[in-house]
């Protein structure tokens, strides 16, 4: 059976221009081309919301570091560290707890180190300010950086220190300072990795923080209830005393 256009009640096809078969097939050729066009920028909409949607940008701006920590694979969707920045570190012993300051005049220094469960205990007392003693721009491994604490100590916010020695049955005291640089670089830290990382500091990365006085020691905590807060923190010649007591993760505000 042959199929015709439908016709309407005046014997007119519904495509029909002018008279006769010519007028009909204009029609047709017509709606034709109206009907890709239509196709056309349904499909080019279509594919800018894809592009300009949030999940196309939050891939552009994310990076997957992988790396192997302690004989395990370890993923993280991270941000490279920037001279500073603001951010917090998480110890690694145990259940996890941050380094904080908390009381004042330890080892006649201004403020009092130790551990805290709670990211920000009191005022800023959990965040720290990374800063470059050279430079500025990205922080990488091997580089030697200063520890700002954010808690407002009479107007002054102190530095991550090492002052005294034996302290825990450890190598050095650490407390905080007015000065970035008290005594013979005992405020100066050099960034390592203990999986051989190199390059760009990452957040989320687990990194060991080496004192530069003397010959060097690492950010440790041992024993625990110093100041009334979690674990005691002090220096150690190993960067792994304890059940990864020396390993701290870098951790976003």
């Amino acid at each position: 059976m042959k199929k015709v256009p439908l016709k309407l009640a005046n014997n007119s096809y519904i495509f029909q221009f002018g008279s006769g078969k010519a007028g009909i097939v204009i029609g047709l050729v017509i709606f034709i081309i109206i009907v890709v066009i239509i196709v056309v920028i349904v499909l080019s909409s279509s594919s800018q919301e894809e592009e300009n949607s949030p999940k196309s940008q939050n891939q552009d701006q994310q990076a997957t570091i992988t790396y192997t920590l302690d004989g395990q694979q370890q993923t993280t969707e991270s941000t490279t560290v920037k001279h500073k920045d603001l951010l917090r570190l998480e110890n690694q012993y145990g259940d996890g707890s941050y380094l904080d300051t908390r009381n004042s005049g330890c080892e006649s220094n201004i403020l009092c180190v130790s551990t805290s469960t709670q990211k920000d205990r009191d005022s800023g007392s959990g965040r720290w300010m990374i800063r470059l003693t050279s430079g500025d721009g990205n922080i990488q491994y091997g580089d030697i950086v200063t520890l700002q604490n954010q808690y407002n100590k009479d107007g002054i916010y102190p530095y991550l220190d090492t002052r005294n020695s034996g302290c825990e049955n450890n190598i050095l005291c650490v407390s905080a300072s007015e000065s970035d640089n008290r005594a013979s670089n005992s405020g100066y830290w050099k960034i390592e990795s203990p999986s051989g990382k190199t390059g760009d500091v990452e957040y989320n990365d687990i990194i060991n923080l080496k004192n530069q006085w003397g010959d060097g020691s690492y950010l440790d905590t041992r024993n625990s209830g110093c100041e009334s807060n979690k674990y005691c923190v002090s220096t150690s010649n190993s960067n792994n005393r304890d059940g990864k007591s020396g390993y701290w993760k870098i951790v976003g505000i």
